[in-house]
């Protein structure tokens, strides 16, 4: 590492930080994805080249870069898979319609074609 790089990093450290504030500020285990954070950190220092996008400054480059790391370490913490992930999201959604249907006119058929769905991909996991 460059004696640049290393000041780069040294002057963006309170980005990870930043980044867990705004992205997983509910995250328990917070020391965990400091450690994630500053590595994406190391390696957005290690990649960045002002010469080849002009335009980006490096902390936003770096921001993405440990946005991406955290994202990825989440993802490989997950006991779900990203399918089953998004199918407890989409019932969650539905048992919310079902429950105030007031504030959600119009949403019956959807409803019904929903959980029949749901019924049917259930029942093709159970083969």
């Amino acid at each position: 590492m460059t004696p640049e790089q290393e000041e780069l990093v040294i002057a963006n450290l309170g980005l990870v930080h930043k980044t867990i504030m705004i992205k997983y500020p509910k995250f328990s285990d917070r020391s965990e994805l400091e450690s994630v954070g500053y590595l994406g950190l190391v390696k957005a220092a290690l990649k960045y080249d002002k010469n080849k996008h002009p335009n980006v400054t490096f902390k936003t480059y770096a921001y993405y870069c440990i946005q991406w790391d955290m994202q990825t370490y989440l993802r490989s913490i997950d006991p779900l898979s990203k399918r089953e992930r998004d199918t407890l999201n989409r019932t969650g959604e539905l048992i919310s319609t079902i429950r105030y249907p007031k504030k959600r006119r119009g949403y019956t058929k959807k409803i019904k074609v929903s959980l029949d769905m749901l019924a049917l991909k259930r029942s093709m996991l159970m083969v």
